[in-house]
This record gives structure tokens, sequence and C-alpha cells, in this order.
């Protein structure tokens, strides 16, 4: 098959469970199968590249992602909705994956290939939460990501959670989980003096990691928190953890694209904290489990982090304050013997997280559209 996987971000040049997704997912499937991976040209020289047996196609220079407030920008979707246009119109691709996020290209993909088998990957399905997150503008964006759920011949959800919360109808609806590299973590050695407690992923505000600053206050003294990720809540984080008297506790490691250097962290880290408000599923989560950490998550109801977690056997899952985080940490963390049984359950529960059959499986989905759009329906 020729398949063309469509995303703004591409991976390693961003980071982020999206970014890790389509490159895991695409290397993967290139060992039998053309893969093109389309999205903006974060690379010098030629629009066209390959990386892992992918070709890599850039329709121009990235524009701002994030506003002041940490939020997509429209003007950054409009111009990559445009931008997409002539990279898939008159294509001969089998296949066309676009991502729901950030909307606007899921539509015009549509428009450049009314009559094609087209997927779109829904990462998280906003619904109810576009009124807190975009205020007056969120009817109309609430209107724009349902037409999008309407869009293609099948929808990829990446969790039941995910699944659950697109509305009903048509298209049908397929599950297919994102994954860990087993292989990569399992030779990953720890990195000398790692932090007690570890965050990972983009610092924007709905991964609260504010929360987290707050909820280390609470802990022993000794306690260190290490924090790996960058984005638009660095600056006020790191003023954070200064006015929090947390300085000399807190390190930002900042970016780490390397996944080995990422791993290294983890491994050399006591626990996970994820008290993200808002994740469609959470690979920062499977990928901590995959290393042995136990994964303190905060119960929200847009996060699907918490139906990881095995409640009090290989993490804790807890309300959305900083004394029910700092609670659940200290108890792993001042009792050694259940941290350790807790992290050899996260280790056990992480076999099955493995990029491998989540290839497989997005495979026998994309034979099913071209075989014809009843094949595609999840048996």
């Amino acid at each position: 098959m020729k398949i063309a996987l469509v995303y703004d971000a591409i991976y390693p040049y961003m980071y982020g469970g999206a970014e890790r997704r389509y490159y895991e997912l695409g290397r993967r499937l290139a060992r039998e199968h053309e893969v093109h991976l389309i999205g903006w040209q974060f690379w010098p020289g030629p629009a066209r590249t390959s990386s892992d047996g992918m070709q890599l196609i850039g329709v121009g220079k990235p524009a701002s992602f994030y506003d002041r407030l940490g939020r997509r920008t429209l003007a950054e979707a409009l111009k990559f909705a445009l931008a997409v246009l002539p990279a898939c119109a008159g294509k001969d691709y089998d296949v066309l994956d676009c991502s729901s996020v950030p909307y606007l290209p899921v539509l015009s993909t549509r428009f450049a290939r009314p009559r094609s088998n087209i997927a779109v990957t829904w990462h998280e399905y906003m619904g109810e939460r576009w009124g807190s997150y975009l205020g007056k503008r969120s009817i109309a964006a609430a209107a724009i990501e349902n037409a999008c759920a309407r869009v293609g011949r099948v929808r990829i959800a990446v969790s039941g959670f995910t699944a659950r919360r697109l509305p009903g109808g048509t298209p049908p609806t397929v599950v297919v989980q994102n994954g860990v590299d087993l292989e990569t973590i399992d030779a990953a050695e720890p990195a000398p003096g790692g932090p007690d407690v570890l965050f990972v992923g983009r610092l924007l505000p709905h991964k609260q990691v504010g929360l987290a600053l707050e909820a280390v206050r609470r802990l022993d003294a000794k306690v260190s928190f290490g924090i790996v990720g960058s984005g638009p809540e660095e600056e006020r984080l790191q003023e954070s953890a200064s006015r929090l008297g947390l300085s000399d506790r807190v390190r930002f490691y900042g970016p780490l694209t390397d996944s080995k250097a990422v791993y290294a962290v983890m491994k050399s880290a006591r626990l996970l904290v994820q008290p993200s408000e808002q994740e469609g599923e959470s690979i920062v989560v499977k990928e901590a489990m995959a290393c042995g950490l136990p994964c303190v998550v905060v119960d929200a109801e847009f996060s699907a982090a918490k139906d990881l977690v095995a409640e009090g056997e290989n993490g804790f899952v807890v309300p959305g304050r900083a004394e029910a985080l700092a609670e659940a940490l200290g108890t792993l963390l001042e009792d050694e013997g259940k941290r350790r049984r807790f992290a050899a359950n996260a280790l056990a529960a992480a076999r099955s997280f493995d990029w491998g059959h989540s290839a497989a499986r997005i495979e026998e989905v994309y034979a099913g559209l071209v075989a014809g759009p009843a094949a595609a329906r999840a048996r």
C-alpha cells in the first residue's frame, strides 16, 4: 500500500504523543509499504527527505503553533490546511490518515481527495471542554470539530476513552492504541543522579505542572523533582519554582528529543507524576511504566491517563489537588518496599504496550479500507 500520514508536527523536530505515534507506526509500516509523512518542513535542504524508511514531505516553513496562553492558533491550522492541498490532490495514495488536530486540515484533505480512503486519527475529542478552553470562540470550534468527526471512511481512536467521547453515527470507529518502544526502553541505562519525582511532557497550561510543584513543596525537603519538556509555560514554571523555594530541588531538563535520553532519565527516577487534566491517551505514562516507574495521575474528566493505572497496584489515581498528589507521592517515596512492588507491577503491565502490536492493527485497518468500507469496521 501507498500510505500518507498527515500531521503538521513531525518527530523528532517536535516531541509529543501524536508526533511519536505517526513516526513509530510509519517506520514500522515502511518495512512493507510506501509511507509518506506529510507535515511542516522542519529540516534544512529539499522539501522531501527520508527517515527510517519513510519519505518526509515538507509543505512549507512551520508557522507558530501556540498563542501566549499555550493554545493552538487558528492561523497555523489554516495555513497548514491550505499547504496540504497540493501535497494530497492528484496523488495515488491508497490510504490517507489525517490527524484530527488541528481540525482544518481534515476538511482540506477531504476536499483534495473526496473519493479517497481517508482515515482520521482522533488523539482526543474536546466536545464540551471547548467552553472552558476558548470561551466565546468555543461554539465555532465545537462545530468544526463535530464536522471533522463526520469525515472519512473510518475514525481511528487512540484509546477506548477517546472512542467513547466521539459522537455516534458514521463513520465507524476503531481503536488502535498508542504503544512504546520496548526494545529501546529495555536497552536504556539509567542516567546518573536522577530525580525522585519526574514529569515528562509539553509545558502547557492543561498539563498542570504547577500543581505538581505545589505537591513537591509539601514533601520532605530532600525530595527532588525533574521536569522534562518545553513549552509556553516554561518561564512561568521556573518563576513558580523559585517563588516556592524549590530552586535547589527542581531541575528543568528542557526538551529531550532523543527518546533514549528520556528513557535514561525515567529509569533514574523513582516515580512519575502526571497531573494533566486533558489526555486522549498518555504515551508518557506507558513509557514510564515500561521503565519501571509507578505513576501518580490525576482523576480528571477529560483525561484517559487514569485508565492506564491500576489503583493501588502500579500507581495511584488522585483528585486534582496538591495535597492529594503530595500524599500519594509521599506514600511511595517513604515506603521503598511498596514502591518496588508497584514498579514490578508497572513493568509487567507494560509488556503489552508495544508499537509492533499497534502497527499490525493499523495495517489491518488500512487494508480493510482498500478492500472496501465495510471491511474497516471493528471486529
